[in-house]
C-alpha cells in the first residue's frame, strides 16, 4: 500500500519482488539421495582409488584429502570430492572434502590395511555415510562390527516422500583391538540393493605397533631358510611341472630321478616400493640341469632369468644374486632337467633366500 501526498508530485517504481518461505500451493522436493551410479560419478567427480606404493607409513590414520597408501582397495572403491551444491545430493556437514566412495548394487567393496604387528587397548574409528540398503563393516579375521550395531544418526532430510528417497545414516563406526599377533583390518562395504557407502576418514587411539614398511613386509615374506618349512612358498604339479619340491632339515629339494622333469616353487605375494635383489643359495648336482627365476605366469623359460646350470661339472652349492623389479609381486623358481637320458638323475636343493637392498645389504 502506497500513500501519496495529493498536494505534491510523486513517482514510485517497483522493479522486483522477492520473498522467502513457501506458498500453500508449492511442493518441496528434498535433495536426491537416489543411487544412480552415473549421477554419483558425476556429482563426486569419482576416480579410481589410487593404490600408491609408499614404503613407510607408520599408522593406519587416513584423511582422504591426502593419499592413504596403508589402505589398499580391491578395485571397487573410488575417491572423489563431496559436492559443494547441497541441493544436488543430501549429505551431513561432517562428510566433506575428499572421500572414498563405494557405489553398490547387491555387491561388495573392500579396503584392506597393511599388516599390523600388534595392538593393545586400541580403537579404530571410521567416519562414514551410508544409505539404507548398504552397510559398512570393520573386520579382523572373522570378527566384525558393522553399522547395523551402531547408533547411527538418521539423515532427516531424506525422510520425506519415502517412495522416492532413502533413509541415510552417518556417524563413526568403532572397534576395540587388542592383539599380540600380526593381523590385517578390512573395511567391507556391501549392500542388499542399490546403495552407497562413503568413508571420510579413519582414526586410531590407544597403543598400536608401527606398521611394517613395504620393504620390511616383503623381506619377511620372501626371506626363508627352508629348514623343515616352505615359509609360505608353494610347490605344485601341472601340465608342465611333474615333480614336487619337498622340505627337510637341509632345505627344499626336487629330485628328478625318473626321467626328464620340471619342478616349480612359487613365492608368496608381496609389494615393493623400490627395486631389490634376491640372494638365492642353491645346490645342484648334475650336468645339464638348470634353474630359472620366472614370473608367476611365465609361458616359456625364454621369459626367465637363468640361476644356475647347465654346465655343472661337479655337484655344487652357489649363492646367486639376481635383480627383482619394483613391479614384481611374486616369482617362481623353476628346476628343469631335460637331459636325464644323457646325464642321469638331478637333485636341486634351495637352502636359503634373502632379500638385499641397493647396496647388497640384507634387508632383514
Amino acid at each position: 500500500m502506497i500513500n501519496f501526498d495529493v498536494s505534491t508530485f510523486g513517482l514510485v517504481v517497483i522493479d522486483d519482488l522477492q520473498f522467502t518461505g513457501l506458498l500453500c500451493h508449492e511442493v518441496t522436493t528434498p535433495p536426491s539421495t537416489t543411487i544412480n551410479p552415473l549421477l554419483i560419478k558425476q556429482l563426486f567427480s569419482l576416480k579410481p582409488y589410487p593404490n600408491v606404493l609408499i614404503d613407510s607409513i607408520p599408522t593406519l590414520n587416513c584423511d582422504f584429502n591426502r593419499k592413504c597408501p596403508q589402505w589398499e582397495s580391491d578395485g571397487h572403491w573410488s575417491v572423489g570430492m563431496v559436492p559443494t551444491d547441497k541441493d544436488s545430493f543430501a549429505l551431513p556437514s561432517s562428510i566433506k572434502d575428499k572421500v572414498s566412495v563405494a557405489v553398490l548394487n547387491k555387491s561388495m567393496a573392500t579396503l584392506q590395511s597393511r599388516k599390523v604387528p600388534c595392538a593393545s587397548k586400541a580403537m579404530i574409528f571410521v567416519a562414514y555415510f551410508r544409505t539404507e540398503k548398504a552397510e559398512l563393516m570393520v573386520c579382523i579375521e572373522k570378527k566384525c562390527v558393522n553399522t547395523k550395531h551402531e547408533h547411527s544418526a538418521l539423515n532427516t532430510k531424506s525422510k520425506q516422500n519415502m517412495d522416492n528417497f532413502w533413509f541415510t545414516f552417518f556417524g563413526w563406526l568403532s572397534m576395540k583391538v587388542d592383539r599380540q599377533k600380526p593381523f590385517f583390518i578390512r573395511l567391507i562395504a556391501k549392500s542388499t540393493g542399490p546403495g552407497l557407502v562413503i568413508i571420510r576418514k579413519i582414526e586410531t587411539a590407544g597403543n598400536w605397533c608401527p606398521l611394517l614398511s613395504l620393504s620390511q613386509y616383503a623381506c619377511e615374506t620372501i626371506s626363508c631358510t627352508f629348514s623343515q618349512s616352505f615359509c609360505g612358498y608353494k610347490t605344485e604339479t601341472d601340465s608342465r611341472a611333474n615333480v614336487f619340491f619337498t622340505s627337510d632339515s637341509k632345505g627344499t629339494t626336487a629330485n628328478i630321478n625318473k626321467g626328464p622333469g620340471l619342478a616349480v616353487l612359487r613365492s608368496p605375494q608381496f609389494k615393493l616400493s623400490r627395486p631389490v635383489e634376491l640372494q638365492i643359495k642353491i645346490y645342484q648336482s648334475t650336468f645339464g640341469s638348470q634353474t630359472f627365476l620366472c614370473g608367476d605366469d611365465f609361458s616359456s623359460l625364454y621369459d626367465c632369468q637363468p640361476i644356475l646350470g647347465p654346465k655343472i661339472e661337479l655337484p655344487t652349492t652357489e649363492e646367486i644374486i639376481l635383480p627383482l623389479d619394483q613391479e614384481a609381486q611374486n616369482f617362481t623358481i623353476v628346476a628343469v632337467h631335460d637331459k636325464f637320458d644323457e646325464f642321469g638323475a638331478a637333485k636341486f636343493t634351495i637352502l636359503k633366500i634373502d632379500l638385499l637392498d641397493e647396496n647388497r645389504k640384507l634387508l632383514c
